[in-house]
């Protein structure tokens, strides 16, 4: 790549045809801002042995769920990286044009640079803070998605981007098993950011299970993290069934019960097609 400085500890994401991978810790509960608009209010997940807070400054809000595709890019550049057994490191260079190539998108322009470096600001200014783990261990600890980010231009055109990964992030790219696992090539197509986050929910909760997985409507709600009622949200979960024709890829989404509550059945259907949950009404 054109300008790329002479760093011995500087890892160079430019690979081509990279497969979309992401860390799993990241696919069950929402850490991103599902919101059109800015997002200031935080996100605050507690469970019996672990927790996640995420907080943004009031000038750029939270990060949202379309800038996480940019996490998504360096995750799976540092992948295909280790797996072809290269050296790899927090310290990421990129260029806009690999990361529209990797999305699927033509933004190459002023325009499109000028979002790309909001969407990096975002994720550099949101702050989280968890005990989640970091390979086989949990700590307190706090970060932001990108602890530095720089831009750089020789004067006349940009250059390309200089960004730091969290330890988080690295220690589940590094470690002797990948705590990843490969999306769906489409995923970047989905405009709408619940929809995004119902497919990483699948992916990560259901993944190549046979018997799929369900999970209450009330439930689903709270990971989410949305800003929405319960019942704002579950008229959008209806609306996503209805026009995705109960699918989002390769994962059947299906109304179901779980004891008495409603729910949602996430089912990979491309290897099980002939298994079905009867159909249930989700109600308002």
């Amino acid at each position: 790549m054109i300008g790329v400085p002479d760093q011995l500890d500087l890892f160079v994401a430019d690979a081509f045809d990279v497969k979309a991978k992401h860390v799993v810790d990241l696919m069950s509960r929402n850490l991103f801002s599902l919101a059109k608009r800015k997002r200031i209010e935080p996100i605050h997940h507690q469970s019996e042995d672990s927790f996640v807070r995420v907080t943004g400054d009031p000038e750029h809000g939270l990060a949202t769920m379309h800038d996480q595709d940019i996490l998504i890019f360096l995750i799976s550049q540092l992948v295909h990286a280790r797996n072809r057994g290269d050296s790899i490191g927090r310290r990421v260079w990129f260029s806009g044009y690999e990361f529209w190539r990797f999305t699927q998108k033509r933004k190459a322009s002023g325009t499109g640079y000028s979002e790309l470096w909001s969407a990096m600001e975002r994720l550099h200014r949101t702050h989280i803070e968890t005990d989640i783990r970091i390979g086989k261990r949990r700590r307190n600890h706090q970060f932001t998605w990108l602890s530095e980010i720089e831009q750089r231009s020789d004067g006349a055109r940009h250059i390309g981007f200089e960004v730091h990964l969290p330890e988080f992030l690295y220690e589940a790219v590094s470690q002797d098993r990948p705590l990843v696992v490969t999306l769906d090539s489409r995923y970047f197509s989905l405009t709408s950011p619940l929809e995004r986050w119902l497919y990483l929910f699948a992916r990560k909760s259901a993944g190549k299970q046979q018997t799929g997985w369900t999970e209450t409507i009330e439930s689903l709600w709270q990971k989410s993290a949305s800003t929405a009622s319960k019942a704002e949200f579950a008229k959008a979960v209806r609306r996503i069934i209805r026009n995705k024709e109960s699918s989002l890829f390769e994962y059947d989404i299906q109304p179901a019960l779980l004891g008495r509550h409603q729910a949602l059945h996430f089912e990979r259907r491309a290897r099980f097609p002939d298994q079905r949950h009867p159909a249930i009404t989700l109600l308002d």
